[in-house]
C-alpha cells in the first residue's frame, strides 16, 4: 500500500488577506490547492490530477469513470475538466446509471483537470479566496464544459465545513443520489463519443426543440410550473420552462432541486422525472429558448462605463448621450451584460477581480 501512494504535506502559511481582522477558512483552501496542483503538475510532471476533497467516499467505480472519460478531456478543447458530482442528481428524478451529460457550471467535488490547463491558464491566475466560484466566472471557464454523471460517483460524509451548515447539507448534499456499492454491477458505459461537443448539441437541441415526434411538447413560465407529479409530467412528453434570474426560483421550488441555476449546459438545466424530459431554460441568454419565450438583446444596447463610484445608471447615460442621440437605462438588457467577459471589455482594469456568481453558498 505505502508503495503506491505518497503523503504530501503542505506547510502551514500565514496568509496575508484578511476578513475583519482574520483569514477566512476558504483563503486557507485556495492557497492549499493550488500547493497540490502546482506541485504535482509543476514538480511531479503528472498529466492528469484528480482532486478529492477529504470529507467525500467515493463508490467503487470512481476511478475507472474518470478513467474512461479522461480520453475526451484530451480530444474535445471545449471541454475543462471531469466531475464525479452532479448538483441536481437527487433521489426524486431518473437518473440513468452509465449515462453522462455536459455541463457549463463547474462542479468541482471531485474532479480532474489536465496539466495544460493548470500550466498556461489557471495558475499564476489562481485566487487567494473563493476558488470555485473563480472557477465559475467567464473569464475563466472561457465557455467551455464539464462531464458529470447522471448519477454521482462520491458522497458528503461530513455535514459541516467550510462553507456548509446542517442545514445545507439536510437540503441540498444529503438527498443527491449515489451508487449504492452494494447492489451496483459494472456495465461498460459504451461509446462515450456523444458527449463530444458538436454531438451533444445536436442531440441535446434535437430533444427540446423537435416538435415532430409523436409526444407533447409543453412550454410554461417559471412561475407557472405545476408540482412534481405523474399527472403533471407525463410519460415520454416533453416540458420546456422559461425562466428568469427573478423567477428561477419558483420553478424550483416546485422541482425541489437548489434555488440557483446549478448543473446547466449552455445556460438550460435538463431533469428527468417519470419518462419524461424537463427542461428549464433562461429566456435571456440559452441559445435554446423558444421564439415565443425568448427575450433578445437589443441590437443598439451598448456597455458605457460610469465615471466614478456612486454615478447613477441614469446620469451615465445621459451623459453618454449628444443633441441628436439620447440613451436610457434598459433594466430588461442587464442580464446580456452581467457577465465577467463583457464587463471586461468595458473596464479592463478590473483584470482578474471581476466576480459574478448566484447562489446561497456565496461568501
Amino acid at each position: 500500500f505505502s508503495a503506491d501512494f505518497e503523503h504530501l504535506i503542505h506547510p502551514h502559511e500565514d496568509l496575508s488577506i484578511k476578513v475583519e481582522g482574520s483569514t477566512p477558512g476558504t483563503a486557507y483552501v485556495a492557497a492549499h490547492y493550488k500547493w497540490v496542483l502546482d506541485t504535482l503538475f509543476k514538480d511531479r510532471g503528472h498529466s492528469h490530477v484528480i482532486i478529492l476533497e477529504d470529507d467525500l467516499a467515493i463508490t467503487k467505480d470512481f476511478l475507472t469513470m474518470f478513467e474512461s472519460l479522461a480520453p475526451l478531456l484530451d480530444a474535445d478543447p471545449t471541454l475543462w475538466c471531469i466531475s464525479s458530482w452532479n448538483d441536481n442528481g437527487f433521489r426524486t428524478f431518473e437518473l440513468p446509471e452509465e449515462q453522462f451529460f455536459r455541463t457549463s457550471y463547474f462542479p468541482g467535488l471531485g474532479w480532474m483537470l489536465k496539466k495544460e490547463l493548470w500550466i498556461a491558464e489557471l495558475s499564476s491566475k489562481f485566487p487567494a479566496d473563493n476558488w470555485d466560484h473563480w472557477m465559475r466566472v467567464s473569464t475563466t471557464s472561457k465557455r467551455r464544459d464539464c462531464i458529470v454523471p447522471w448519477v454521482s460517483r462520491n458522497r458528503n460524509i461530513g455535514a459541516t465545513g467550510t462553507t456548509a451548515s446542517d442545514e445545507f447539507f439536510m437540503l441540498y448534499i444529503k438527498p443527491i443520489a449515489t451508487i449504492d456499492d452494494k447492489t451496483y454491477r459494472f456495465k461498460p458505459y459504451g461509446d462515450l463519443r456523444y458527449l463530444l461537443s458538436h454531438r451533444y448539441y445536436a442531440a441535446f437541441r434535437s430533444k427540446l426543440l423537435d416538435s415532430s415526434t409523436k409526444f407533447k411538447r409543453h412550454l410554461y413560465l417559471a412561475n407557472e410550473l405545476p408540482p412534481l407529479s405523474a399527472t403533471s409530467y407525463q410519460s415520454g412528453n416533453v416540458y420546456v420552462v422559461a425562466y428568469t434570474e427573478d423567477t428561477y426560483e419558483s420553478a424550483a421550488y416546485q422541482l425541489a432541486i437548489r434555488v440557483t441555476p446549478r448543473a446547466t449546459y449552455r445556460h438550460t438545466l435538463w431533469l428527468r422525472y417519470n419518462s419524461a424530459d424537463i427542461f428549464l431554460v433562461n429566456r435571456y441568454l440559452s441559445p435554446f429558448a423558444d421564439g415565443s419565450h425568448r427575450i433578445r438583446r437589443d441590437p443598439s444596447l451598448v456597455v458605457v462605463p460610469a465615471k466614478g463610484f456612486g454615478v447613477s445608471c441614469m446620469d451615465t447615460c445621459f451623459s453618454h448621450g449628444s443633441s441628436k442621440v439620447s440613451y436610457k437605462c434598459d433594466s430588461k438588457q442587464f442580464a446580456f451584460i452581467n457577465d465577467c467577459s463583457v464587463l471586461a471589455g468595458a473596464w479592463p482594469q478590473c483584470g482578474s477581480r471581476c466576480t459574478q456568481g448566484w447562489g446561497e453558498d456565496l461568501p
